[in-house]
């Protein structure tokens, strides 16, 4: 839990991510999954195995989640407390925003996911 009251719960979101879109990338080239996720994760898409892409990929995922919240955590310290209210907007836009850009690409053409909301 972070000092305004908001938690960052990496759980959800990644447990919806290793059941659903990682065995999806195993099928994609090394390229493709370089392109779409950045080049630091290059490595996980040479892994010999999916369940190896799959805990390469929660390793990168929890350095970026990390970072992200050292970030946010240096912010809060550098901002006035009249700041903080527009700042917890924002972060709860952004999660809207975030979920829904999800369930675009759960939808995307020629793939049949199951439904992570039912």
């Amino acid at each position: 839990m972070n000092p305004t009251g908001l938690a960052w719960n990496a759980s959800r979101p990644l447990k919806r991510f290793t059941t659903i879109v990682i065995p999806a990338l195993a099928l994609w080239s090394a390229a493709a999954f370089a392109e779409m996720f950045g080049s630091d994760y290059k490595p996980c898409a040479e892994k010999p195995s999916t369940m190896e892409i799959v805990d390469c990929v929660q390793a990168r995922t929890k350095v970026w989640d990390d970072r992200l919240n050292a970030a946010y955590r240096d912010l809060l310290k550098r901002i006035t407390p009249d700041q903080r209210q527009p700042l917890m907007q924002a972060e709860l836009l952004w999660i809207q925003y975030r979920d829904a850009n999800c369930k675009i690409l759960l939808r995307w053409p020629g793939h049949d996911p199951p439904d992570p909301d039912g």
